[in-house]
């Protein structure tokens, strides 16, 4: 099993265990030079919240959407673990980029305190 195949199992193991509809899905997206990629697309949705992880090349992509505002001590534990917070009036977006995924062992230590 390769790093990104255990990286999507704990990612779709942790969103079930936190009560989130999990959908996983194979894309291919045409890129700039004409070529064609792959990736992976874990969609998590609970209740007024949606989490998306893309997996493609040794890249993971977090993204997670709350339908209401982080409090401000929230947002900056957040960012003091890597995520990036952007807060609107009705919604906030936490997310990450993971260079390679083989240094994602703590991958899910991030994304379980994203979703809490």
């Amino acid at each position: 099993m390769v790093a990104s195949e255990v990286v999507e199992e704990a990612i779709v193991e942790l969103l079930s265990r936190n009560g989130y509809r999990v959908s996983v899905k194979d894309v291919e997206e045409r890129t700039l030079k004409g070529g064609i990629s792959r990736a992976r697309l874990i969609h998590g949705v609970k209740n007024s919240s949606v989490f998306m992880a893309r997996i493609s090349g040794g890249i993971i992509k977090l993204t997670l959407v709350i339908k209401h505002q982080l409090d401000d001590e929230r947002a900056s534990s957040l960012e003091e673990k890597g995520w990036r917070v952007d807060v609107a009036e009705d919604e906030t977006i936490v997310t990450l980029k993971v260079e390679n995924a083989m240094d994602a062992s703590s991958l899910g230590e991030l994304i379980q305190e994203a979703i809490a």
